[in-house]
């Protein structure tokens, strides 16, 4: 067969033509809308055994060990807030990407650190990424797989909540959400203080705790022990129901400066004091502050984050002094 130049001139061309191809299709799967770049969740079934999460000199880190999740190895994690960071990481997927404006926009410009987030099987690494949280979408963030890559809104399909609020770096958020979590066997003594009727106010001493603690206050006497039972099972688990985080340092100032609604010091039988603290919680409607009967603030053993506790959980603990002895 006998090439000419036209012959040679189109095959030239298809060559480059198919190369061009080619090569669109590779960068392609290799830029930023290959998976690499935009796969971050994990597998439904792997078994996450480490989540790391890093944001300037934070850093906060949950481990499975065979008696549950900790946190920074410092105590028991609370189950219910990484069971929502486990369905984050194996539920998420992409809402839509964001253009360059924005990001300059919502993230540069503004200065905001990221998340830096880390998943891992014993060594084998499941899925890394940072997330900016940010109030600009209902959900909360912005997200890259890695510094130069493609940014991205992710969300839980199905749920329209802020996923960026799932990589919280306060360490108190990952801690059971617990006031008291005490055995009645390790209860030397209680005493409830009240402010505003003092009358209610009572010491007991655990009459089944063995040896005492000296220098306890004198007990109220013929009581039923019966009752005394019963009051002190309570203290096995008291639970708040948040931390106060967006309570600012002058509003929690002027809290804990107010008189208190009543004090619970629980002494153990090893010597050692719990504390509890509670103030009434006004909130404003229509321009006044209202008293909220169903919540209350509260502090624990005179820390600087306070907590809101319900009545409906406290309530058991709030007994007056009547409550031990039996009608005539």
């Amino acid at each position: 067969m006998k090439l000419t130049l036209n012959n040679i001139s189109v095959k030239i061309i298809s060559g480059g033509i198919l190369a061009l191809i080619i090569a669109v299709l590779y960068l392609g799967h290799k830029g930023a809308f290959s998976r690499r770049n935009t796969s971050f969740d994990v597998a439904a079934d792997a078994d996450v055994t480490m989540i790391e999460m890093r944001q300037g000199d934070e850093k906060v880190v949950l481990r499975k060990t065979k008696d549950g999740w900790t946190v920074n190895e410092a105590g028991e994690a609370r189950g219910s807030a990484v069971s929502f960071l486990l369905q984050i990481l194996r539920e998420i997927a992409i809402k839509s990407p964001v253009s360059d404006d924005m990001y300059n926009r919502e993230v540069v410009e503004t200065g905001i650190e990221p998340v830096r987030i880390r998943a891992t099987s014993g060594r084998k690494l499941l899925t890394s990424f940072l997330v900016w949280k940010t109030e600009s979408n209902i959900y909360g963030n912005i997200a890259k797989r890695r510094e130069k890559g493609k940014s991205f809104i992710l969300y839980i399909p199905g749920y329209e909540g802020s996923i960026g609020q799932g990589f919280n770096m306060n360490e108190l958020f990952w801690r059971p959400f617990n006031i008291f979590s005490i055995s009645p066997s390790q209860i030397a003594s209680v005493e409830v203080s009240y402010t505003d009727r003092p009358d209610d106010s009572f010491v007991i001493h655990n009459p089944f705790a063995g040896e005492l603690p000296g220098g306890l206050k004198p007990a109220i006497e013929g009581y039923d022990t019966a009752m005394v039972r019963r009051y002190l099972s309570y203290y096995i688990w008291v639970p708040f129901e948040n931390w106060a985080f967006e309570t600012g340092i002058e509003d929690r100032d002027s809290i804990v400066a107010g008189e208190p609604e009543a004090e619970i010091s629980v002494v153990l039988t090893d010597g050692s004091t719990e504390v509890l603290t509670v103030w009434r919680r006004r909130l404003e409607k229509e321009g006044e502050l209202i008293v909220d009967n169903d919540r209350v603030w509260g502090r624990k053993d005179e820390g600087s984050q306070l907590f809101v506790v319900r009545y409906f959980d406290l309530d058991p603990l709030l007994r007056k002094k009547s409550y031990f002895f039996q009608p005539d």
